[in-house]
């Protein structure tokens, strides 16, 4: 088992022999870190640990990483000589539509696939147990040996939601080690009710009330999902929002010559987000200066749906849909924007919508562009924009075209302000690894 460990690492590009009796003796708690996504993959669930684990042995944590095989351009920060890659991402870059099954070495049992369609015929769906829970989460049991051998006994173990798999995953290795494990959600779990019937809920509550049970804290990304998780759970609920980091083209600024003004997007078109777009596109009718570019990561169907909105009203031309493209583009594109934007559900049936905090959206902060968030009027983004003066969440019409003609008229008036640092991954990994510290302190 231990060979084979090796092998793998070996393959992934790491070089250095991990002795983990030294690593004990250096003076720093060690952080488990099991989340499905991580870099070189390129995604908001990629980047939540990619990016502020770098900054965890400046507050007493060297981070360890239990993740998939990936392929992606977003720099793996952590050496990986701390990371364990076990099995493949399926995910085989940032478009939604590009997954190559084949290669995924996660196989489903077969009885788990009959289950799976009786489920989907009853309306059954199960975000605290799903496919991964008999695929990844197996192939990390089965690899305790190596995981053993390869990494010093952590301090801590943290499992990063969704999918199912890391939490599940995070338990068992906390009761193999006996050390306390923290349960992170990107996303709510079995309290998502959007699309499920009551039963589908309340059984998927049930399963992930029993899982958590034994965590010693929870951890999310924002206030609403925290308030959430705590009632619920009646477990602490650290708020770590997904923060901003500098790039290269905030370092050395790129100049828009050609003076062109436009609304930039990029990233996935979602359906239940598409009424956003569609009035943003109606505004544009008003702002005849400006246009709509995106960066869209698919899928198609989406894709053409918009077009078809944009060609309903006579706006085809306004709208312009780029084919995906590398890290440090996109990060250009936005620099350069008039205003970038970000798009969320308006539908306020939901009741936890409004803590909606898309991945994106706080990396916005950093750019010099003001951000024009379509949302419901209450979503959390609103708070924060209003205290970085940064942007405005508008909601209706006549809301987003007053924005669009404040930014064309008054460029600095939503320059922002010394608030924007309290978001930054850094300023949020010191928030979470005091957590987990504090958990770390209390462990017998």
């Amino acid at each position: 088992m231990e060979k084979e460990g090796r092998k793998n690492s070996a393959l992934n590009g790491s070089t250095t022999e991990i002795d983990p009796q030294n690593e004990r003796k250096i003076n720093m708690k060690n952080a488990l870190i099991i989340s499905y996504s991580f870099p070189p993959l390129n995604d908001i669930a990629a980047r939540r640990f990619g990016e502020m684990s770098p900054f965890m042995p400046d507050y007493g944590l060297r981070p360890w990483i239990i993740s998939t095989n990936s392929v992606g351009d977003l720099p793996v920060q952590v050496p990986e000589a701390q990371c364990i890659r076990i099995g493949l991402h399926p995910q085989r870059s940032m478009q939604i539509e590009d997954r190559d099954i084949n290669a995924n070495t996660f196989k489903m049992p077969v009885a788990f696939k009959v289950s799976r369609k009786i489920a989907k015929f009853l309306g059954l769906g199960f975000r605290s147990f799903d496919r991964t829970v008999v695929t990844w989460y197996p192939l990390i049991k089965k690899q305790t040996e190596m995981i053993v051998a390869s990494i010093p006994k952590p301090d801590v173990i943290i499992g990063s939601f969704g999918p199912a798999a890391s939490l599940w995953a995070a338990r068992y290795l906390a009761s193999f080690y006996n050390v306390p494990w923290v349960a992170d959600f990107r996303d709510l779990g079995a309290l998502h009710w959007k699309g499920r019937g009551k039963l589908s809920r309340e059984i998927d509550l049930l399963i992930e009330n029993r899982l958590l049970a034994s965590a010693s804290g929870l951890m999310t990304v924002g206030d609403v999902l925290a308030n959430a998780l705590e009632k619920k759970y009646k477990k602490r609920c650290c708020k770590v929002y997904n923060g901003w980091v500098r790039n290269s083209s905030q370092e050395s600024p790129v100049e828009n010559k050609e003076g062109e003004k436009y609304i930039y997007y990029a990233g996935r078109i979602y359906l239940h987000r598409m009424n956003s777009f569609f009035l943003l596109l109606d505004a544009l009718k008003d702002a005849q200066t400006i246009h709509l570019k995106i960066r869209s990561l698919g899928p198609k169907l989406m894709e053409e749906k918009l077009l078809e909105y944009a060609q309903s009203i006579g706006l085809e031309k306004r709208l312009e849909l780029l084919e995906p493209t590398d890290q440090l583009t996109v990060q250009k594109e936005a620099e350069m924007a008039t205003m970038n934007l970000v798009v969320e559900d308006l539908n306020t049936s939901d009741p936890y919508s409004a803590g909606t905090l898309t991945g994106k959206f706080l990396q916005l902060l950093a750019f010099t562009p003001p951000v024009l968030s379509i949302t419901r009027t209450d979503s959390e983004m609103s708070g924060i924009l209003k205290e970085t003066n940064k942007g405005k969440v508008c909601s209706g019409l006549k809301q987003v075209i007053e924005f669009i003609s404040a930014c064309l008229n008054d460029p600095e008036r939503y320059q922002g302000n010394q608030s924007i640092s309290k978001y930054s991954k850094l300023e949020q990994a010191k928030i979470m690894c005091s957590f987990f510290n504090q958990i770390i302190s209390r462990t017998p």
